[in-house]
């Protein structure tokens, strides 16, 4: 019984997902509740997390971020290694994620 219900619920957040912006992929979603769960992540720490390769990674994250995506994504370069970004929801971000997991 508590299998059919946890299935359950996972069918309505993707089935919600979709309702609320039909072009997100999945994927997309796995990369921002990702980046949602631990503030300040950067992107090869992201390919640990979600098990996703780092091309996969930065094109979702180029499609949720600010300067060419959605905007629920922002990257900004760390101060310890300027070579890496740290990767932090916006505002939009923040409540996107507040609506999907309102669902739970």
């Amino acid at each position: 019984m508590q299998q059919s219900t946890s299935i359950t619920k996972a069918v309505r957040l993707v089935r919600e997902l979709r309702q609320l912006t039909p072009e997100m992929s999945l994927l997309e979603a796995h990369v921002l509740l990702t980046v949602a769960r631990h503030p300040g992540i950067n992107q090869s720490a992201v390919c640990v997390e979600t098990g996703l390769s780092k091309s996969c990674i930065s094109r979702h994250v180029d499609s949720l971020g600010e300067r060419k995506g959605r905007g629920l994504v922002r990257a900004s370069t760390m101060l310890q290694d300027r070579r890496l970004s740290e990767l932090h929801l916006t505002a939009a971000g923040k409540a996107f994620v507040e609506e999907i997991t309102g669902f739970l």
